[in-house]
């Protein structure tokens, strides 16, 4: 069995070498970025992202004291760390509760469909749907 420094140094010209150091961490990056995530679809992909940024910097991989498992989880939390930074840009521009009456179409009457959320207002019930699904 081939150690992952070799299998990292022979992938450049070895294409298959990189399956085998994928297939010996597969489990441990998406069990990695499942608990960070909590979610198994962005779990996977920000797995996929990892194997394909290792797959991208592979020569400039320098062996050390260090398992080649630790530089590839380095690049996990960096995967990670920029998904969430884009997550906190995306959510800066999603609406807050202060915008709810610029995206909701109001109806006078009860919400007993569950397909809105019931207010009071000025004493009546009123219906808030919203637009697009954004909320």
């Amino acid at each position: 069995m081939r150690g992952d420094d070799e299998l990292l140094r022979r992938t450049p010209k070895e294409p298959e070498a990189f399956g085998e150091f994928y297939a010996r961490h597969e489990t441990a990056i998406l069990g990695f970025m499942l608990r960070r995530t909590g979610d198994p679809e962005l779990a996977a992909d920000l797995s996929a992202e990892t194997f394909a940024a290792a797959l991208v910097s592979v020569r400039r991989y320098k062996p050390g004291p260090a398992p080649a498992a630790a530089w590839l989880y380095g690049i996990a939390r960096n995967v990670l760390a920029r998904s969430v930074k884009r997550r906190r840009v995306e959510d800066r521009g999603r609406p807050g509760r202060r915008d709810v009456d610029a995206l909701a179409v109001l109806h006078h009457g009860r919400t007993g469909d569950g397909t809105g959320v019931e207010r009071r207002r000025d004493g009546g019930d009123v219906r808030v749907g919203w637009v697009g699904g954004i909320l």
